[in-house]
């Protein structure tokens, strides 16, 4: 999540974006006492990494398979423990670590979810591919932006216009609307390109 970004620089450049921070800012209150008795509870925001990780591959097993609607409510959970990972790391201890790890499995998962379109519809495997590459620029460009801007000592001030909430966003509209699935990938993937 985002909100791991201070334990590792570049991290907010590349992570979540100022309007996903914006975004969760109303979840933060009510979210606010469940991060709390997890943190009594000795949950480490790490764990909640990994299961926000296991949820989205269940979720491409799930789409994989055909099981639209259930993969994209894995989605939805997936997203949902994304958010509050980072709220427990802040309040509890952030860590280099935990910032890696994140951002890792985050990019896995955005790339691998693509993929379990082309699985479900075959026919379209050529609008994930398209989609999964333009991703992957998206996301070089920004891994690369946050390492020169981490050397030059200046701290990353770009935000990617299409960061995980948006990915994520678009993958929730095409589980919604499968039909239309190759006009949304290739819309957003050339956005992830024009971003760039």
């Amino acid at each position: 999540a985002g909100y791991k970004s201070d334990a590792f620089p570049g991290a907010a450049c590349i992570g979540e974006g100022m309007d996903a921070a914006r975004f969760f800012d109303p979840l933060r209150r009510p979210a606010a006492p469940l991060v709390a008795r997890a943190a009594r509870a000795g949950l480490s925001a790490d764990s909640l990494t990994l299961a926000c990780f296991a949820a989205g591959l269940c979720a491409v097993l799930a789409i994989g398979r055909g099981w639209i609607l259930p993969g994209a409510g894995l989605l939805l959970l997936s997203r949902i423990l994304d958010g509050l990972d980072g709220e427990l790391a802040r309040a509890t201890k952030a860590t280099h670590w935990g910032a890696f790890l994140d951002l890792v499995l985050s990019f896995i998962l955005v790339m691998v979810l693509p993929f379990s379109f082309a699985l479900a519809m075959p026919d379209r495997a050529l609008a994930a591919l398209f989609l999964t590459l333009a991703i992957a620029c998206q996301a070089v460009g920004s891994l690369a932006f946050a390492q020169v801007a981490t050397r030059a000592g200046h701290p990353p001030s770009r935000i990617g216009v299409l960061d995980k909430l948006a990915i994520h966003a678009a993958l929730l509209l095409a589980c919604l609307l499968p039909s239309g699935f190759s006009i949304i990938s290739y819309m957003f993937g050339i956005v992830c390109c024009i971003a760039l």
